[in-house]
Order: C-alpha cells, then sequence, then structure tokens
C-alpha cells in the first residue's frame, strides 16, 4: 500500500485534526505532507496540524487544533459555556485555561485569550473528549463567577440559572468547583436565592 494510501486511510479510521508527528509515525514525511497539501487532498488548519480535505468538517474542528497546538491548555470560561451549550454567551476568541507560569500560547492562526490557572484551581473539573479538554459544567459555572468582572456577572447568573434550571450540574457540584476556584463565599448567595 502507498503511503498517500496508508495516509488516507489513517484518517478514514480516526477522522479530525491530526499532527505532522502523527502522520510521520504511519510512514508519511514532511515532503509527502507537503505534496498533499499542494494538490488539495489535505488541509493544513494550522501550522503542523491537517485534516483531509474530503472530509467533513468536525463541529469542533478550532477547539481540536487548538488542543493539538496547546496540550496543557484546557478550555474554560465562553468556549466551555459554549462547547457545553449553556447560555447565550458568545466569545469572539477561544478561552484557554493554562497552569500557572507556562507562557500565553502564539498561535497567529487563531485568536485565544489564555488564563493561568494554579493548583485545584487548574486541575479540577477536567473532562477530555477526544483530543480537547474542557472544564465541567460544575467547574465552568465556577469560573464563570471567579472572573465575572471580566466577562461580565449577567453572564455568570445566566450560566448559574440555566445550570440549575436543567438539571446539568448538581449543587454539591457547583459548590465543590466554587470551593476550589475559591468563590464560594461570591458564588453562594446567588446560589441560594435559586435554589
Amino acid at each position: 500500500m502507498k503511503t498517500t494510501d496508508k495516509i488516507v486511510k489513517y484518517y478514514q479510521e480516526f477522522p479530525g485534526v491530526h499532527s505532522l508527528k502523527e502522520l510521520e509515525a504511519i510512514g508519511g514525511y514532511p515532503n509527502l505532507v507537503r505534496k498533499l497539501v499542494d494538490n488539495g487532498q489535505l488541509e493544513e488548519v494550522a501550522r503542523g496540524l491537517y485534516r483531509l480535505s474530503a472530509q467533513e468538517e468536525a463541529e469542533h474542528a478550532d477547539l481540536e487544533a487548538i488542543a493539538m497546538a496547546v496540550p496543557a491548555g484546557v478550555f474554560c470560561l465562553l468556549s466551555a459555556l459554549s462547547y457545553h451549550n449553556i447560555g447565550t454567551a458568545q466569545a469572539f476568541e477561544y478561552h484557554l485555561a493554562i497552569p500557572k507560569g507556562k507562557r500565553s500560547p502564539q498561535r497567529p492562526e487563531f485568536a485565544i485569550q489564555s488564563y493561568q490557572f494554579g493548583g485545584r484551581s487548574y486541575e479540577s473539573g477536567i473532562e477530555q473528549y477526544g483530543k480537547i479538554k474542557v472544564y465541567s459544567i460544575a467547574k465552568t459555572v465556577a469560573d464563570c463567577f471567579r472572573f465575572r468582572n471580566r466577562i461580565g456577572l449577567d453572564v455568570a447568573l445566566e450560566a448559574l440559572k440555566d445550570v440549575l434550571r436543567n438539571k446539568r450540574a448538581s449543587v454539591a457540584e457547583l459548590v465543590d468547583m466554587a470551593e476550589a476556584c475559591r468563590i464560594k463565599s461570591v458564588m453562594m448567595p446567588y446560589l441560594e436565592s435559586l435554589i
């Protein structure tokens, strides 16, 4: 089987975005990948990240590409609200949590707003969907209260109301994540008024 056919078969078995390193592991090499991009079989979605052109674009293709480019990143705040279909707030950039002390990602292909999270605040509530890491619903609501001055208290309140109304997270989960984010004293009065 030709290497080109191997790469196409690989994408058929494992759809989505793949790095040059992954393609090299199945026998690809940089010049071949560039040739496949030039003749339209592959599409470079970001530097070093490729998808099969004939493939229907995945619902979260940009998130997948960012997740591969910034492996330590976790989608948070408005990006996590959007991923979980909570509320109506729309972001014009991708919100990404990175561990405290790490450099902010510099990816010109994507508008990324990064936030440094430390310790339990970073580690708590991470869920993984394929290559995408996103904070859980309860953690996302707590983060919205934590960053209410940057994204707006109205966004945090709308998220909390939506989650409670649709039973997307329990009160215990919300309280636990509020403690992890050290925002319990701020969030509790709002939570108590809604239950």
